[in-house]
């Protein structure tokens, strides 16, 4: 049977998570995983698209391949965001389709859509009738198994068992290192050197390597690479501030793409070299510059590093003052957005996970991280930088934990309302959904070109909305309170799920951006 062996190969290849969201056309797979239930932990999901950003997060925290299980029809096409989450994160995720038999494709019947290749690029794909077309699952990309099936063969009450392996749920295959020559020569270049570091999966030597390079390093909230003692005196503060006031020639970024506005300039500052150390092949600019594919520790390690590379000039005080511009904001404006930011930091516990949300946190994060963030792991997604899927990701994330905090703009959570109900499904643990309610999508307020928009326009590209998060907290049983000064800051008496309504003054929010922004 094509269900029975679908599963035994994710058995055999050690996948033990799997995201079910169950129907009619994939009822072979429903009862078969209930059947072996204990040894597969079962994730259920009526949303597809919870479902598969719950399982991206979920392959985070545990770094083993994790499996979405779906029915036919647009309950597969629902998928598509995580995948392409997935694969520019590349990350192994695992999509199991149910389809109807090949001869009903193109022909409009019920259920039956053209899921072959239904994700382009995005995933490898096979079109499964046969159990012996089972390949190897990558190791960093998605894969698409769609599964042709015949009317449902096992009936509830018919007894199914597996027999269960231990092999690698991933080929063998490693991660090609080269380029150590081109590395080495640009390490060895002339002018000012910058690092700027996205999101990292942290080595032990990554930090001793960084700190022998003694340059400033413009660090993403999601690198980690606050929580090393040994390069705090390196990590540029002030942010993107400090970095537009520097003089850099070369730049070396780590990991994935940074979140930050200055990265993005890049592409138009054609005077400067930018080599990446990434393993998601990505240049993440569309102008010419060096991309080495492999882990950044393990690239630096083989390269030939000078004791010091050459640092732009006066970075440290630049920094110094900008880092004291940024306190006496943050001190005239306790109620501006980043101002409670800051504060929550400092209340999340440096053993708990951080994840964020993309758009305005992200960046208000990495602007303060620097003097404010202590907790060891940020995650984000960060493949597309979309705004779906957030909440389902985190608890993903969160899943197993003891303790995780999710940061979210409004709209973000308004994207992902669906995503609690997997709550009573996950073991016990603490899990804080801090929501931003500042009335729509404050980050368009950041950008010059949108600054002499009208009442009117800025209503319609703000999605400005008076949601009511207690109602929708409740709806899923979480706990609700509301934050807006410094005295509701506690932690001590948060019951385990619970909603945090963080409620900026949009009046200090502007005159604190404003003051940031002045020459």
């Amino acid at each position: 049977m094509l269900a029975r062996a679908v599963l035994q190969s994710c058995f055999d290849r050690g996948i033990r998570d799997f995201c079910l969201c169950a129907g009619s056309r994939n009822s072979d797979f429903v009862l078969g995983l209930l059947a072996n239930e204990g040894t597969a932990q079962i994730f259920p999901f009526f949303d597809e698209r919870a479902a598969a950003f719950f399982a991206l997060g979920r392959l985070r925290q545990t770094g083993s391949p994790t499996a979405v299980v779906t029915t036919s029809g647009t309950a597969a096409a629902e998928l598509l965001p995580a995948v392409v989450e997935a694969h520019y994160q590349a990350l192994p995720l695992v999509l199991i389709t149910a389809d109807r038999p090949a001869r009903y494709r193109k022909s409009g019947a019920p259920q039956a859509i053209e899921q072959v290749r239904l994700f382009g690029e995005y995933a490898a794909f096979v079109d499964l009738t046969d159990p012996q077309d089972i390949p190897p699952f990558p190791r960093d990309h998605p894969i698409h198994l769609n599964v042709c099936l015949e009317d449902p063969q096992i009936t509830p009450n018919q007894e199914l068992t597996l027999h269960h392996h231990s092999e690698s749920c991933v080929s063998s295959a490693s991660i090609a290192i080269d380029g150590t020559e081109v590395l080495t020569a640009f390490l060895q270049g002339n002018g000012p050197l910058l690092v700027v570091a996205g999101c990292l999966d942290l080595a032990p030597n990554l930090g001793k390597l960084l700190a022998t390079l003694q340059v400033p390093i413009l660090a993403d909230a999601t690198s980690g690479l606050h929580a090393c003692e040994r390069l705090k005196p390196w990590l540029l503060k002030g942010g993107e501030r400090s970095a537009n006031q520097l003089n850099v020639c070369r730049v070396l970024r780590l990991g994935g793409v940074p979140s930050f506005r200055w990265w993005r300039d890049l592409e138009t500052r054609l005077d400067v070299q930018v080599c990446s150390l990434t393993p998601r092949r990505y240049a993440g600019l569309a102008r010419e510059s060096i991309t080495l594919t492999g882990p950044p520790d393990r690239l630096l390690a083989q390269a030939s590093v000078e004791e010091r590379q050459e640092a732009p000039a006066s970075w440290q005080t630049i920094a110094h003052e900008n880092a004291m511009r940024l306190d006496t904001l943050l001190e005239r404006y306790p109620q501006s957005e980043v101002a409670l930011l800051g504060k929550l930091l400092r209340e999340i516990p440096e053993s708990a996970s951080l994840f964020v949300g993309n758009s305005l946190p992200i960046r208000e994060l990495s602007l303060l991280a620097a003097s404010c963030l202590s907790t060891q792991r940020v995650m984000a997604n960060r493949g597309a930088n979309g705004i779906d899927g957030n909440l389902a990701t985190f608890l993903g994330m969160a899943s197993g934990l003891p303790e995780a905090w999710g940061l979210f703009g409004d709209l973000t959570t308004l994207y992902d309302l669906s995503a609690p109900s997997i709550l009573p499904s996950l073991s016990h643990g603490r899990r804080r959904f801090v929501v931003i309610a500042n009335g729509g999508g404050k980050i368009f307020r950041r950008l010059p070109h949108f600054r002499s928009m009208n009442e009117r326009q800025w209503a319609v590209l703000e999605n400005q909305h008076a949601f009511d998060f207690a109602a929708w907290a409740g709806s899923w049983s979480m706990e609700h309170v509301h934050w807006s000064q410094a005295a509701d800051f506690t932690t001590d008496a948060l019951p385990d799920d619970v909603v945090i309504e963080l409620r900026p003054c949009p009046e200090q929010s502007e005159a604190f951006w404003k003051a940031w922004q002045e020459p």
